[in-house]
């Protein structure tokens, strides 16, 4: 490629930059079109037939990379979006997330009486009955140990983590 060439497409970079910064390309996109649609032209100089029309072919390219930019957004979007909803999915397919951490560590420190009911029901998810049965107590003593236990475990998880329920504290980092 000729210098003088050169030297006409670099004329245009700031006017070409600003175009593309228009069109919603960010600084460093631009600056990359603009130095890729360069580098096409500098391969291609010897088969443009018209030098005189370099500028107008040179705007094609860059066009061109401008439109090549959109479509990676595009699929990234995608990539982006297939994801989230892959995770959704995998959330789902998952059993139900209960307690996070910090409310498992609540919990340990609960009075045994409390304790064993919450943890057998919760993250056993053994039956009332059954967790009656194993105890030694009937159905209504376990319920009310339950509801006591999990009073208790509000109070402290709002005293420790600031959250008002057990299902606030999904995301918990306390």
């Amino acid at each position: 490629m000729q210098v003088t060439t050169v030297a006409q497409i670099t004329q245009l970079k700031d006017q070409i930059l600003g175009q593309l910064l228009k069109k919603g390309l960010t600084s460093s996109e631009a600056e990359d079109v603009f130095q890729s649609s360069m580098v096409k032209a500098i391969e291609s100089f010897d088969s443009i037939k018209n030098p005189e029309k370099l500028e107008n072919w040179f705007r094609v390219v860059v066009k061109n990379k401008v439109q090549d930019v959109f479509r990676a957004r595009a699929k990234d979007k995608k990539t982006e979006k297939e994801l989230l909803t892959e995770a959704k999915i995998h959330e789902a397919e998952q059993p139900e997330k209960l307690l996070c951490q910090c409310v498992k560590g609540l919990v340990s420190q609960l009075k045994e009486d409390q304790r064993k009911p919450l943890e057998e029901i919760f993250f056993e998810e053994k039956s009332t009955k059954q967790v009656a049965k194993d105890l030694g107590v009937t159905e209504n003593v376990l319920k009310v140990r339950v509801h006591r236990a999990k009073k208790k475990l509000r109070e402290e998880l709002e005293k420790n983590c600031g959250l008002k329920s057990v299902q606030d504290a999904e995301d918990c980092e306390c």
